[in-house]
């Protein structure tokens, strides 16, 4: 059985199952009842811009979809754009999970725990990408991306609720 990974398609899966079972287990016992309480009383306190959702469907989903769709046949991209894939589904299936079981507050807590680990993910594949200039290229435009959600939940999300 391979390990946990960042980078290999069946170890990215371990992973996304573990993150699940890590966040779904609290949730489900009702431990991250307060923390849920918290983050939603944040979120409607500060909504974020209605541009920022669909920011993220467009570059963080649909553009390495399409391209990994368009460029199938070419292992570098096949390399670098499974493992992402794999995770970002990992994370909306986590998101979906956890939202019915705990609640929508919850739904940043998983943002922030998966943003973390694709951002460590994107600088390990980076390497991966480097031959193919469109490729890197698109892994910097991703690391810009999830950085900037990251700065933005704990701006705008994590640091509020310390201070409440």
């Amino acid at each position: 059985m391979a390990p946990l990974s960042l980078r290999r398609p069946a170890g990215v899966l371990r992973l996304d199952l573990l993150l699940l079972a890590a966040l779904l287990l609290p949730a489900a016992l009702g431990l991250l009842a307060p923390l849920e309480a918290g983050l939603s009383a944040v979120m409607a306190a500060r909504p974020l811009t209605r541009l920022w959702f669909p920011l993220f469907i467009v570059v963080g989903t649909l553009l390495p979809l399409l391209l990994r769709l368009l460029r199938r046949q070419e292992p570098r991209v096949r390399q670098v754009l499974d493992p992402y894939l794999l995770l970002l589904a990992g994370q909306i299936v986590s998101e979906v999970a956890l939202v019915l079981v705990g609640g929508r507050g919850l739904g940043v807590l998983v943002g922030m725990t998966f943003t973390v680990v694709r951002l460590a993910q994107l600088l390990r594949l980076r390497p991966l990408a480097a031959g193919l200039p469109w490729l890197n290229a698109l892994v910097l435009l991703e690391l810009l991306l999830w950085g900037a959600n990251a700065l933005q939940m704990l701006l705008n999300r994590w640091l509020p609720l310390l201070r409440a």
